[in-house]
């Protein structure tokens, strides 16, 4: 209900303890005089955080309903009463700020994110998070951000009455702000790139498995920039690319720039007829005008365990020289690539998928068990069978 007593029209609502929505409920349009009831289902399984019943629209603060729990109560024992009001009666907050560079001056087409989202349940067209502070905006989308103007100027709107934690970001360099806490209403926030961290001018080459030079790969800089928990299951986080990105030339040469070297930086290189490589900058050593990235090119190959039925292989893994598992792409459908390093086998046998020919050895496993272990070496050129 909002603060006039009309029944509210699309809401969204998240049960937690014992009670979990996998979906937000979404009330009908609200009609004057007629209840919006909702049910949540008590044996569906635990949430993380303290049981709650949370109520969010569009405009307005969250509210939330908190049964009475005695400290270390177990969940199944809390007694959820059979009808609960929930009145917004609040209108949304925002806060309002400055992000400067790290030697202070104001710094234009910066991105704002907020850390500790209020997530509210999963959309069912793209089972990604819901956070309250997303209402509104578009549908589907868990990264939504808050662009600086010309003058580094910043608004992060729709928020409730609580303090946040927000960073901001370079987009050009991906240079991240420490966290900074903030309670919404805040005017006049300023939020500034860490001056601690090393920026280094990043040029090298690309080369492939015998040291030859790769022309026409495409390299930027990549973040994984947000993590938000799923209700009631993994998390999921965002990956975020940089606005600028260049091109290797015929001797295999490139020139990033000046390049942060913070903690969540990955290198990411991609070209035609390779497996692309993403590396943490963190992990380059000196000198960074003379990096070298080795890629690998990209293998077709399946898996076909023609054993006895008793002694066949349920699962496979592919390694590297060192002992590393090479990630293992399979196509699926209409919706894309699918990564594994681990996957199943159907009556000992795989789909075909895509693989770098850096795998050198190919593991059979029946169940936890380890039934062979044999070198491979794959060839660009055809698909590969891999069998005992």
């Amino acid at each position: 209900m909002d603060r006039d007593d009309r029944r509210w029209g699309k809401a969204r609502l998240r049960g937690g303890g014992r009670a979990r929505a996998l979906h937000p409920h979404r009330a009908r349009e609200g009609v004057p005089g007629r209840r919006f009831e909702f049910q949540l289902d008590q044996e569906a399984g635990l949430l993380q955080g303290p049981p709650r019943i949370l109520a969010a629209a569009a405009g307005w603060c969250p509210e939330a309903f908190e049964p009475d729990v005695e400290e270390g109560a177990a969940p199944e024992s809390i007694e959820w009463p059979a009808w609960v009001e929930l009145r917004l009666t609040r209108e949304s907050l925002s806060i309002e700020g400055t992000v400067v560079d790290a030697s202070g001056e104001p710094l234009p087409e910066a991105i704002v994110w907020i850390e500790d989202l209020t997530v509210i349940g999963c959309s069912r067209q793209h089972d990604e998070p819901t956070p309250a502070e997303h209402l509104g905006g578009p549908r589907g989308d868990l990264w939504q951000k808050h662009e600086t103007d010309e003058e580094g100027r910043f608004l992060v709107p729709q928020l409730g009455d609580r303090t946040y934690r927000l960073r901001a970001m370079d987009s050009r360099t991906l240079h991240v702000s420490e966290p900074v806490e903030l309670a919404a209403g805040t005017t006049g926030a300023r939020l500034r790139l860490d001056p601690a961290v090393e920026v280094v001018g990043l040029r090298g080459w690309v080369v492939d498995r015998t040291g030859a030079p790769v022309e026409g790969a495409t390299l930027r800089r990549n973040r994984l920039s947000l993590l938000v928990p799923r209700p009631g299951t993994a998390s999921s986080r965002t990956a975020h690319a940089s606005s600028e990105e260049v091109t290797s030339a015929a001797d295999g040469s490139f020139d990033l720039g000046r390049v942060p070297l913070q903690v969540g930086t990955l290198l990411a290189a991609h070209r035609s007829g390779f497996s692309s490589i993403e590396v943490a900058v963190t992990e380059l050593r000196p000198p960074f005008d003379a990096v070298r990235l080795t890629l690998y090119r990209s293998c077709e190959a399946r898996v076909v365990d023609a054993s006895p039925e008793a002694e066949r292989a349920t699962s496979f893994c592919l390694r590297d020289g060192d002992g590393a598992k090479v990630r293992i792409t399979f196509h699926v459908g209409m919706s894309g690539w699918r990564m594994l390093d681990h996957p199943a086998l159907t009556d000992g046998t795989s789909g075909t998928f895509r693989v770098s020919e850096k795998a050198e050895v190919l593991e059979l496993y029946r169940g936890s068990e380890l039934v062979l272990s044999r070198p491979v070496k794959l060839d660009p050129s055809k698909t590969n069978d891999l069998t005992r």
